[in-house]
Parts: C-alpha cells; sequence; structure tokens
C-alpha cells in the first residue's frame, strides 16, 4: 500500500463534481436524489403538501416500476395477448410503456393550457347559440357557428397534440372536415342571399 485508501471506483467517492455526466438516467436521478438530501430543503407552508405529494408520486411511480418489471409476461392476460410486443408498441405505445416498466404518461404542463381550454369550452357555447338562432330563423345551418366549430376543434386538436393524445386527433379532425363541407354547401346555395347568421 502507498499510505491511502484504496478506491474501487475513484469518480463514485466524488458525488459533486459538476463536468462529470451520470453514465445512465437511474445513476442521474440517484445523484440528483442524493444533491437534493444534502441541501436540507425545507419546504414552507405554501408549498409542503405539493413537495409531499410530488415526493409521494415519485414513491409510486418506483413502486409500480418494481412491480411491471418483475411480470415477465405483462400483455398474456390481457386483450392484447396474440398481439406482438412491435405491433402494441405502435398502436397504443402509452398502455405499452406502462405494461413493460410502470411508466405512466405525464400531462404537458404550459400556463396557457387552463386559458385555451377554457376559450374553447366558451366557443363552443357561442357557437351554440348561434346555431340556435339560426335554426329558428329559417331552419338553415349557421355560417357563423361552423366557422367557430373549425376554431374550436383547431384549438383541441392543439390541446390533444401537446398532451401525446394522438388517436384524439382524428374525431377532431374528421369534425373539421363536416364543418368545412358544411360551410362550403352554405356558400353554394346561398345564391343572392346572405349567409346569415
Amino acid at each position: 500500500m502507498s499510505g491511502y485508501e484504496e478506491v474501487s471506483n475513484p469518480l463514485m467517492a466524488v458525488p459533486d463534481i459538476q463536468w462529470l455526466k451520470p453514465a445512465s438516467p437511474t445513476e442521474e436521478v440517484t445523484q440528483l436524489i442524493r444533491r437534493i438530501q444534502q441541501k436540507h430543503f425545507k419546504p414552507g407552508p405554501a408549498k409542503k403538501e405539493t413537495v409531499e405529494k410530488f415526493w409521494k408520486l415519485i414513491a409510486d411511480d418506483l413502486r409500480m416500476y418494481d412491480k411491471q418489471l418483475q411480470n415477465t409476461t405483462p400483455f398474456e392476460k390481457t386483450c392484447y395477448g396474440v398481439c406482438t410486443d412491435r405491433c402494441i408498441k405502435r398502436w397504443d405505445k402509452t398502455y405499452w410503456e406502462f405494461k413493460v416498466a410502470g411508466l405512466r404518461k405525464r400531462n404537458y404542463v404550459s400556463e396557457y393550457k387552463f386559458p385555451v381550454k377554457l376559450m374553447s369550452v366558451v366557443l363552443i357555447f357561442i357557437a351554440g347559440v348561434f346555431r340556435l338562432i339560426r335554426a329558428n330563423q329559417d331552419g338553415k345551418a349557421s355560417f357563423i357557428a361552423n366557422i367557430i366549430q373549425v376554431l374550436t376543434n383547431s384549438v383541441v386538436i392543439f390541446i390533444y397534440w401537446l398532451d401525446g393524445e394522438r388517436i384524439m386527433l382524428l374525431p377532431k379532425i374528421g369534425a373539421i372536415v363536416v364543418s368545412i363541407a358544411i360551410l362550403y354547401g352554405i356558400l353554394k346555395h346561398a345564391g343572392a342571399e346572405t349567409v346569415g347568421l
């Protein structure tokens, strides 16, 4: 011995080297938790409940990860039992990721998400009002309501896209196509008359 204690992995003995990147995501999580524990972070009363909720979700995710990894045949007793892993991953990636590693989908978080949802609800209400007015006037389809419907479905498509709900885009795209076809029909048959509300 040369007078110092031998370390099997000298890089692991110094956890706070900022320029040293972890070798894997697992090691990165371990280092982050170690760093948070060293800071002795104590949230104030306003944040405490949310911070505790965060750590409970992390603990649930880890338990789910452990449970799903132990299941060697995750799709055997499901409706996907006859499908290949590749097929399930392509058509239902969210379920595939959950059954393979317990990964639960995270929602897209943004300061604009709630206002955009609220705006889409208001637009749906306004479009409904225009439909009622036009239907009671002469029983025809409302031009303005269909324009609002196209805008509303475009907003909802944007929300679904950010949330990763790709399959939910199809009915909204279909609704846009229907509204555009109705608008075309209104314009085509309006003639000398106005398109109306």
